[in-house]
């Protein structure tokens, strides 16, 4: 008797499961924490995404990782561990 493998994989981010929005609207909220500081969130939310690519991009991680298509902001919440 020969046994056949069967398998469905599933890719959850962001295909089946979006997150985008979700990390987006989580880190305006955390921004919006700034607020009686006198920091406008809206600029605090667009620094951070902009610093997040920035430090993205200076990592080289497009050759360290060429088979994640992980994004900037992804990795804001993410450590690599292992």
């Amino acid at each position: 008797m020969k046994l056949r493998a069967r398998a469905v994989l599933f890719d959850l981010d962001d295909t089946l499961v979006p997150d985008r929005e979700a990390a987006l609207a989580a880190l305006r909220a955390a921004a919006e924490l700034a607020r009686p500081l006198g920091i406008e969130p809206g600029v605090l939310a667009a620094g951070v995404r902009a610093r997040a690519r920035e430090l993205w991009r200076a990592f080289r991680t497009e050759s360290a990782f060429p088979d994640t298509r992980i994004s900037s902001w992804e990795v804001l919440y993410a450590d690599f561990r292992g």
